[in-house]
C-alpha cells in the first residue's frame, strides 16, 4: 500500500463521526465551486467530472440518513434531492443554489461538533467503525 494511502487511512481511523460528515460537505462543496470556475471557463467535461464527483457525495450523505421518518430526516432528504438535481443542470445559478445548500447545512454541522466530537470521544456516540469504505480520493 502506498505510503500516502496508509498515513491517511491512520489519519481517517482517528476522526470522529462529525469530523468525517464535516468532510464529506467540504469535499461536495469544494468540487462545486471548482466546477463551476471550470464551467465559467468553458472547460465543461472537466466541470462534468467534478460534478459527478460532488453527486457522489451527495449520494453517499443521504445512503446515511435514518430510515427513521422523522422530519429531519425528510426535510434532509428533500434537500441532498434538491442539490443532486441541480448538480445535472449546469447552470451557475442552480449550481449556486446546490452550494448554498451544503453549506448552510455544514455549517450548521460545525456548531455542534465540539459537543458530538466529545460525546463520541466520551463514548456516549459509538465511533465510527467501517471508515476503510470511504473513498480516500473522493
Amino acid at each position: 500500500m502506498p505510503s500516502y494511502r496508509k498515513y491517511k487511512e491512520n489519519q481517517l481511523r482517528n476522526w470522529t463521526r462529525i469530523e468525517m460528515l464535516l468532510a464529506l460537505y467540504d469535499g461536495a462543496i469544494d468540487r462545486i465551486a471548482q466546477a463551476r470556475q471550470l464551467l465559467a471557463d468553458g472547460k465543461r467535461l472537466e466541470a462534468e467530472r467534478l460534478l459527478l464527483r460532488a453527486e457522489r457525495i451527495v449520494v453517499e450523505l443521504m445512503a446515511g440518513l435514518a430510515v427513521d421518518g422523522s422530519e429531519l430526516t425528510k426535510n434532509l432528504r428533500k434537500l441532498y434531492l434538491f442539490v443532486l438535481d441541480a448538480l445535472t443542470q449546469e447552470n451557475d445559478l442552480q449550481l449556486q443554489g446546490a452550494e448554498r445548500v451544503l453549506r448552510t447545512l455544514r455549517d450548521a454541522w460545525a456548531q455542534i461538533a465540539p459537543e458530538a466530537i466529545q460525546l463520541e470521544r466520551n463514548g456516549q456516540i459509538p465511533p465510527a467503525t467501517d471508515i476503510t469504505q470511504l473513498e480516500l480520493s473522493a
